[in-house]
């Protein structure tokens, strides 16, 4: 199990209404949800996933969200967690969802555009 913990900000303000979900990275299967939390007035967010399988879990977090996104389509900002806090608690701080930064130095984030395919003229 593991469990994470941060607070989304967008442009200094809190981010709102916003599904972060946890998942499991698997190597030859297609990654597994292990929980999902939609954000609190404040931007907080505390999830706790829980997996059993023989090897360690590889988590990471998801976010799909709109902040600095391109008109029409979403940014989806993925963080790694080490897996030395798996069977404890994660506190990312803040995370910065316009600077693509966390308040945790050790967390790796990528983040990419997923906008709709654009239609034949």
């Amino acid at each position: 199990n593991i469990t994470v913990r941060g607070q989304l900000k967008c442009k200094n303000r809190n981010v709102a209404d916003t599904v972060v979900e946890l998942w499991d990275k698997e190597t030859l299967e297609k990654d597994d949800l292990m929980e999902s939390f939609t954000t609190e007035k404040q931007g907080h967010f505390f999830i706790t996933g829980y997996e059993t399988q023989i090897s360690k879990i590889k988590p990471y977090i998801k976010i799909q969200h709109k902040c600095g996104a391109r008109e029409g389509c979403l940014k989806v900002t993925e963080i790694t967690i080490d897996q030395m806090w798996v069977g404890k608690q994660k506190d990312l701080a803040f995370v910065y969802l316009d600077r693509d930064t966390t308040g945790d130095s050790d967390a790796m984030m990528s983040v990419r555009d997923e906008c709709p395919p654009k239609g034949r003229a």
